[in-house]
């Protein structure tokens, strides 16, 4: 009797996951340090000094996050296993990020989804 090998994930998929939330990472501290962002399409209260401070406390995280994920795919070319750590490393810490600043608008009762801030901004 010959027991199936289990799946193994497939990096064709996602490295276009990763390589978009990379670069988004990448590109959106480039832009806001260098004042790119129009305000409409930034959160609110962009300008507050408090919140420029904790918008960038996010930045050592991201990075993280993408030197993982661009790891990852690096490492998978390399057809190293560790590939695999990489990208679980760079998943988890993408999670933590995303549910930290999710949690905070909720908390603040300030969370709109990206369509409704682009709807509401372009109207």
């Amino acid at each position: 009797m010959t027991v199936p090998s289990p799946k193994q994930p497939d990096m064709r998929i996602l490295r276009w996951f990763f390589l978009v939330t990379d670069l988004a990472f990448i590109l959106y501290f480039s832009f806001t340090a260098a004042g790119l962002i129009p305000v409409e399409y930034a959160y609110s209260d962009y300008t507050n000094p408090i919140l420029v401070a904790w918008n960038w406390s996010f930045f050592p995280l991201d990075m993280m996050i993408s030197a993982s994920g661009l790891g990852a795919i690096y490492l998978h070319r390399k057809k190293a296993p560790a590939w695999k750590s990489a990208a679980f490393l760079s998943l988890i810490l993408t999670f933590c990020s995303g549910f930290m600043a999710i949690s905070y608008w909720a908390i603040r009762s300030s969370f709109l989804p990206f369509g409704e801030r682009l709807t509401s901004a372009t109207l």
